[in-house]
């Protein structure tokens, strides 16, 4: 009896002992907070926080964007007081979050780990408190905080106490968000008058983020050639190769053409395609419709057309009334995404029509082109959302006669909105 005893309060002194330093050091199971020092370019500096990661040597800190935007130079240091520089790596439009790189030459402490937050999500509504930290002087600060509005991809947070010492304060964007010791998000915006805030979701910074900063970041995708029949079209290839390169955190590696048909072939037979170790991600895009029509401009008035005065034939143009007829273009485009490892993949057809004006000096066959390279992005856009992964940066966008957006020039815009004329 007095051995089980002995051995029972062995194991609740380990166990607590576990817990203890798994509060104390939560960096291995989130990353690690640290402090951003920013020199601004007007001179001025700014301070604030941020969340640490990495694999092996490289080294990634996910911090708000507002802290970053305007850096001159960026120093990092960690709860150790290690520093090391950091510059932009990545920027997501219309998110206040930014990914810095940290020089490779560095000491920091950067762990191999990148939650997704689902836990974190999941502990959220049962949670008295949330825990802010962030790195200063000699080691971590950190607050309680009562859980406020949440939504799919922010929280908001308000002191758990009146003490002024509880309160968020400016310098505090960037403190890593914790619920019951799990990675919850990233605060981003503070109220100084309030001490409340709202902070990033854990999981949405992974989405953004994740594939960086964590080991199986690398990924690597086998672009085929996008055929139209069995022949390929360059302009389409291209388009899909640039969107993935550009606007995903892919890297793009492209199968020949030869390649592209074998596979193809093998998988009309049945026969599975063995691909490289390295690939995680094989994308195949086909053109299954391309027509084009010519249809007459209804607001065509051939005497203003023909004006000899410049001005008159700009607010012509502008207003889409100087051009006898339309190039009416219907594109249907296929695309599977498939994940190499565990065979799980998606497939979209976009289809498209795009109606573009055949002004004077416009070519009909780079209006096709231009419509199909449209079609393409769309097509693999849409392919990309539907497999669940992230698109780091918007793509452009149209405005087609079924109800998408159409591309419209910057400089069409302006002068639009000089001569008074509605712009999208």
């Amino acid at each position: 009896m007095n051995l089980y005893r002995l051995s029972r309060k062995i194991w609740v002194k380990q166990t607590f002992s576990l817990l203890l330093l798994a509060i104390i050091f939560p960096s291995t199971l989130l990353g690690a907070p640290v402090q951003i020092l920013v020199k601004n370019v007007l001179g001025s500096q700014a301070y604030g926080a941020g969340i640490s990661a990495g694999v092996g040597n490289r080294c990634f800190v996910v911090a708000p964007l507002h802290v970053a935007e305007l850096a001159q130079s960026i120093t990092i240091t960690d709860r150790r007081g290690n520093t090391a520089q950091a510059t932009p790596y990545q920027s997501p439009d219309g998110v206040d979050a930014i990914l810095l790189r940290v020089e490779d030459n560095h000491q920091l402490d950067c762990p191999e780990d990148w939650d997704d937050g689902v836990a974190g999500d999941d502990a959220l509504y049962d949670a008295e408190f949330l825990v802010s930290k962030k790195v200063k002087a000699g080691g971590v600060d950190q607050r309680r905080f009562f859980p406020g509005s949440v939504t799919s991809t922010m929280i908001t947070v308000q002191p758990y106490r009146s003490g002024k010492a509880d309160r968020l304060m400016e310098g505090d964007s960037g403190s890593a968000l914790y619920v019951n010791n799990l990675p919850l998000g990233m605060i981003v915006s503070v109220n100084t008058g309030t001490g409340e805030g709202e902070a990033i979701k854990q999981s949405q910074l992974h989405a953004l983020f994740g594939n960086y900063m964590i080991e199986t970041s690398a990924k690597l995708a086998l672009v085929s050639p996008v055929y139209q029949g069995y022949q390929e079209n360059a302009y389409a290839t291209s388009a899909a190769v640039e969107f993935i390169e550009t606007k995903t955190p892919w890297s793009v590696v492209q199968t020949s053409p030869a390649v592209a048909r074998n596979n193809l072939q093998n998988e009309m037979r049945g026969i599975a395609t063995a691909y490289p170790d390295n690939v995680q991600y094989v994308v195949q895009s086909k053109i299954v419709a391309n027509t084009s029509t010519t249809v007459a401009n209804p607001n065509y008035d051939a005497r203003k057309a023909q004006t000899s005065n410049f001005g008159k034939q700009l607010i012509n143009r502008v207003s889409a009334k100087d051009f006898r007829y339309y190039l009416v273009s219907n594109i249907d485009v296929e695309v599977t995404i498939i994940d190499t490892e565990s065979q799980r993949r998606a497939t979209h057809i976009e289809r498209s029509e795009f109606r573009d004006p055949m002004t004077e000096g416009v070519n009909q066959r780079d209006l096709s082109n231009d419509a199909l390279i449209r079609a393409t992005v769309d097509a693999v856009q849409g392919a990309v959302e539907k497999f669940g992964a992230p698109i780091l940066v918007p793509g452009d966008e149209h405005l087609a006669l079924n109800g998408k957006k159409e591309k419209e020039s910057k400089s069409e815009e302006l002068i639009k909105s000089l001569l008074g004329f509605p712009t999208n």
